[in-house]
């Protein structure tokens, strides 16, 4: 045998391994190198004869195709299998922790998108258009759920909803579109991994006329080439410039990352997702556009791990820190129910009634994460609901008249807070005497605590004074309960709040943590300026005295 049929024999011979990993819609992204040395571990790498009808051989490899070209079979060493870098929470975990006040002028940012100002018609494209994009974020979760998916409407088959923007008119709509989604639209790609290069943009394309594969890529470190595979995405929301990709692309991105929900610009697409029809005709063209993208951003990340962790939880809890996604479906189940019979026996579908219900508990569990994690009043938070869920649909809320109780005459909230800032009640403070510490939520001796006592530097005078702080609950109860025919204190302490007087603190809504039975929770405060009350100065000095002399 001469020298060339010895070469020959020995390519022959040759064996490859092969790489492959698997997208959420079932196809393999592959190649054949000569040997691979993973940094994750090799996952199902025994079932060979379905990987060699699934292979596609790397083409960009001169020497493979050299070999393959000169070899009728291909001989595979080793099937090694590669973990796609989409785990949907695990890039919250690195960076430093948003402080409270990051959180409240995130919030004040997000606000501005439904200002007065920007009119009725933006507001309800604004609201369904963050209710779609909210939903991404945990509807594979909620499809977990036997309650949840025993209302899906399709067969067989389950993914994430679908938002069509058909009409939107000059090129300034499309541009308020995408800065809406840039605001809303939180990439859950994990970048920074071993294993692969990744570009996952979460508005497509990202300049210009280009390639959906030129915007959105996935590449093996390991390996030399230009090739480029699709990236996955997943628990995100993606929006597609239809004007730039063909249907047949936009479509392979849909069945390659089902989980993703995508926010697509086109006049003429069909498609077989749960779908959403957003107008936005003679509204985005006119849309200003006054807030803070990047800090509105930052609030939506903090809401994806606060969503996923109520999946977590036990049913049946009151409190907005402790719900779980079962409370929230069975709370959107009310709303749609109202809704229904605002319709007055008109049909609505079995289709429409899941969407519905999906994007209700996406804000409502978004306004539960607003309860939790920002400095805002019930009231205002029940303003906040309202407003979202009568946008989304209207009727699902009862009128005001049905829920207000008529506030009969409360005494003067001077005279209210004479009566329970006094000796007597002293022991129903806490002295706070420690920068983060926890107080319980009764005294030894099974005293309620109402609230605490604590000292503070002034900003503005730089002088230490005294705070006098209410748990607002509590305090709400205790007036309620001795003036029952008064109906809600709650609003009456927004009437002050309003009003400012002098005894209340600048920021006086503060969150406090308490201890009971060994488990910690954060309640809502009310801080009040011991110096400013309007207490005798008796009563004032013998709360000073609950607090050491060298406290800090």
């Amino acid at each position: 045998m001469g020298k060339e049929g010895k070469e020959k024999k020995a390519r022959g011979k040759k064996k490859y391994d092969f790489v492959y990993w698997k997208y959420d819609g079932g196809q393999i992204g592959s190649f054949l190198t000569e040997e691979y040395d993973p940094i994750m571990p090799s996952l199902d790498c025994k079932r060979t004869d379905f990987f060699k009808r699934e292979m596609k051989p790397n083409k960009h490899n001169k020497i493979l195709m050299e070999e393959l070209a000169q070899s009728k079979k291909i001989k595979i060493r080793d099937c090694v299998q590669l973990k796609l870098p989409i785990d949907g929470t695990s890039y919250l975990s690195k960076g430093k922790k948003k402080t409270k006040l990051d959180i409240d002028e995130c919030y004040k940012e997000f606000a501005k998108m439904f200002s007065p100002e920007k009119g009725p018609k933006a507001k309800v494209f604004i609201v369904k258009l963050l209710a779609v994009v909210l939903s991404s974020y945990f509807i594979k979760n909620a499809l977990r759920q036997k309650d949840v998916l025993n209302m899906y409407p399709l067969l067989n088959a389950s993914a994430a909803l679908c938002a069509v923007i058909r009409n939107c008119g000059s090129d300034d709509a499309i541009y308020a579109l995408r800065i809406l989604c840039h605001s809303l639209m939180v990439s859950t790609t994990k970048k920074e991994n071993g294993e692969f290069k990744i570009k996952a943009p979460t508005v497509l394309p990202v300049k210009g006329k280009q390639k959906l594969l030129n915007n959105a890529w996935i590449r093996p470190r390991k390996i030399e080439t230009d090739f480029k595979w699709p990236a996955p995405y997943r628990d995100t929301a993606v929006m597609l410039d239809g004007r730039f990709f063909q249907k047949s692309d936009i479509n392979n991105f849909l069945f390659i990352n089902p989980w993703c929900t995508a926010v697509i610009y086109a006049k003429k697409f069909e498609h077989t997702r749960l779908c959403v029809e957003l107008d936005g005709k003679n509204m985005l063209d006119q849309l200003k556009v006054d807030w803070n993208i990047d800090a509105v951003n930052k609030l939506i990340a903090e809401y994806i791990p606060f969503i996923n962790n109520t999946f977590d939880k036990r049913s049946h809890a009151n409190d907005s820190q402790d719900r779980s996604y079962a409370d929230i479906w069975v709370e959107a189940g009310e709303y749609l129910a109202n809704y229904m019979i605002t319709k007055k026996g008109e049909e609505i579908g079995y289709t429409e009634r899941f969407k519905q219900r999906i994007l209700l508990s996406a804000l409502l569990s978004f306004v539960d994460f607003i309860s939790s994690s920002c400095n805002i009043l019930p009231d205002d938070v029940q303003n906040l609901k309202r407003e979202l869920l009568t946008a989304l649909l209207p009727g699902c809320c009862p009128s005001k008249s049905e829920e207000e109780v008529q506030v009969i005459h409360f005494p003067a909230f001077d005279e209210i807070l004479r009566e329970l800032i006094s000796p007597e009640n002293m022991n129903h403070f806490y002295p706070i005497t420690k920068k983060g510490q926890v107080h319980p939520t009764q005294q030894p001796d099974g005293t309620e605590i109402w609230g605490y006592v604590r000292k503070y530097r002034d900003e503005e005078s730089n002088k230490k004074k005294i705070n006098i702080a209410f748990f607002r609950d509590v305090l709400i109860k205790i007036v309620e309960e001795k003036y029952p025919q008064c109906g809600n204190f709650g609003e009456v302490l927004a009437v002050i709040r309003k009003r400012n007087p002098a005894y209340l603190h600048k920021t006086p809504n503060i969150k406090c943590r308490t201890a009971k039975g060994g488990e910690q929770r954060t309640i809502l405060a009310c801080r009040l300026i011991l110096d400013e009350l309007p207490i005798s100065d008796e009563v004032k000095q013998a709360f000073r005295q609950m607090l050491p002399k060298n406290d800090k």
